[in-house]
């Protein structure tokens, strides 16, 4: 055998190996980058498919599931129990006493943060929809999460940044939309993105797809999909007071 692969094996870094076969063996692990968030409080993880020389014991869990669109609520909650536990994974004793503030929150944004216009967007979009919208932040060349597959959710794009433009769209697949997107160009690849998952089925998202760009256009945003503001469908007089 000339080599092999293991994952969650720490031990195997303590293994009694004679002189001989320590001289020989070459321990591997795959390189990653880490780019800092603007608060430092978690990195985004990038893999270079590449291999150095050195050990690996962190397989750094929720940055890879934040990633490929796990929900926050979970990550947040295995950040918390995470804190309870000892490197070998038994228990610790630290209680938390119901204090929410040992709760570390999961930060989901790219390495600058969102922009303060894609948050105002955000805003102007929960008001729209009303309710417990639940927006859903995707980093650039992020995943989003599967939660969204298969169900109707309205979707707002930050497309470049000097200055940035906007993008209103809703869709079935959001993982396949976003693709799409992400084709366009240099820009358009990281792109930063909030979807909303909308209950009411297609027909609700396309009109609040209307709603939100018209309200965005009004707003002083620099609109990409101005277009399809325009075939909004009578609405209530709730929703025309917006």
């Amino acid at each position: 055998m000339s080599g092999f692969f293991a994952t969650h094996l720490h031990d195997i870094f303590k293994l009694p190996l004679t002189p001989d076969a320590a001289s020989r063996i070459v321990w591997k692990r795959m390189v990653f980058e880490l780019n800092p968030n603007a608060d430092n409080s978690y990195s985004r993880i990038e893999w270079t498919f590449k291999m150095e020389n050195g050990v690996c014991t962190d397989s750094h869990a929720l940055e890879t599931a934040a990633k490929f669109g796990l929900p926050l609520k979970v990550l947040n909650r295995a950040e918390a129990l995470a804190l309870c536990l000892d490197a070998d994974g038994g228990c610790v004793n630290k209680s938390t006493s119901g204090d929410s503030t040992n709760e570390i929150v999961f930060s989901c944004e790219g390495s600058n943060g969102h922009s303060p216009g894609l948050n105002d967007a955000t805003r102007i979009a929960e008001e729209i929809i009303g309710g417990e919208c639940n927006p859903v932040h995707i980093p650039p060349r992020w995943m989003s999460p599967p939660v969204l597959e298969g169900t109707s959710c309205l979707y707002v794009l930050e497309v470049g940044s000097n200055p940035p433009r906007y993008y209103v769209g809703e869709t079935d697949s959001l993982a396949k939309r976003m693709s799409q997107h992400r084709k366009k160009g240099a820009d358009w690849a990281v792109m930063r993105t909030v979807a909303f998952n909308i209950e009411g089925g297609k027909s609700d998202s396309r009109h609040l797809e209307s709603l939100l760009i018209r309200r965005l256009s009004k707003s002083g945003f620099d609109m990409m999909s101005i277009a399809d503001g325009r075939l909004i469908r009578k609405a209530s007089s709730a929703e025309d007071k917006i």
